[in-house]
């Protein structure tokens, strides 16, 4: 080092480099921003600040799967919230504002499949000899009403299947298709409802006639003269039933006692 000069020369090569003539920048930090001149940068759309941090990245938001739907949106700040979808409504796509509801059979119609937080349902034609009222209503079959498809259209009721009245008996037992047919019961023959068979009436036989054994019967056959009489002299016969049989014993044989009296003033004689 040269007296007088201050400084350092580094010679490289062709080129001489003079250390101390220029002042250098070192340990001067005017030009560096410092915290208070750095502003945060705000989050994406899709993501927000989940630790309030400036220094830390921004996360997405949530995302709401198939059978959710998104209750409250997110922002910068707050993250998206989800909800499950309620009874008989669905959803197929991720992050559905709302919940669609489940399809509604028409009448005529039944549930086939049910639907699910994540399917539709499904509808399916229902069969003849049943009615479907539609919506979720269940099948219903018409023989279990105690009924028929009149009109083979399972969109309307069945029809109550006929009920046979008395002196009716059930010619065609009734089918989910076809009513209960009653016809006359034959000749004299009767039914009481509801529907047993026709009854031929029965008549009660007479006992044979009853034949009884004859028994004797007593008469008494008087004729005598009364005094005072108005038939003194004459043959009067007076017949007197001694016994309590019926006219039926008439037949009998009849046994006779024959007694004449002669009544004179006080005296009588028998002959």
């Amino acid at each position: 080092m040269r007296p007088g000069i201050h400084g350092i020369f580094v010679e490289w090569g062709d080129d001489t480099i003079d250390a101390g003539d220029k002042p250098t920048d070192a340990g001067n930090d005017t030009d560096k921003p410092t915290d208070a001149d750095t502003e945060p940068t705000p989050c994406d759309n899709g993501t927000f600040d989940h630790d309030s941090n400036p220094e830390t990245p921004c996360v997405p938001w949530t995302v709401c799967p198939l059978g959710s739907h998104v209750a409250a949106s997110g922002t910068a700040t707050t993250d998206r919230e989800c909800a499950t979808c309620e009874p008989g409504t669905f959803s197929t796509l991720d992050n559905q504002d709302t919940c669609s509801p489940w399809t509604l059979c028409e009448p005529g119609t039944h549930v086939s499949v049910p639907g699910t937080t994540t399917t539709d349902a499904t509808c399916e034609a229902c069969e003849s000899g049943s009615y479907c009222e539609g919506g979720n209503a269940p099948v219903l079959d018409c023989a279990v009403l105690e009924g028929f498809d009149h009109d083979t259209d399972p969109a309307t009721p069945c029809m109550p299947w006929t009920t046979c009245q008395n002196n009716e008996y059930v010619s065609v037992e009734p089918t989910p298709h076809e009513d209960r047919r009653c016809t006359p019961c034959p000749g004299q023959s009767t039914t009481l409802a509801p529907m047993p068979p026709c009854v031929h009436p029965t008549f009660r036989a007479l006992p044979p006639p009853r034949r009884e054994v004859p028994t004797p019967a007593v008469w008494t056959q008087t004729a005598g003269l009364i005094a005072g009489a108005t038939t003194f002299g004459a043959k009067s016969r007076h017949l007197t039933q001694t016994s309590s049989l019926s006219l039926q014993a008439a037949s009998a044989p009849v046994v006779w006692m024959k007694r004449a009296r002669f009544i004179v003033g006080a005296r009588t004689r028998t002959v």
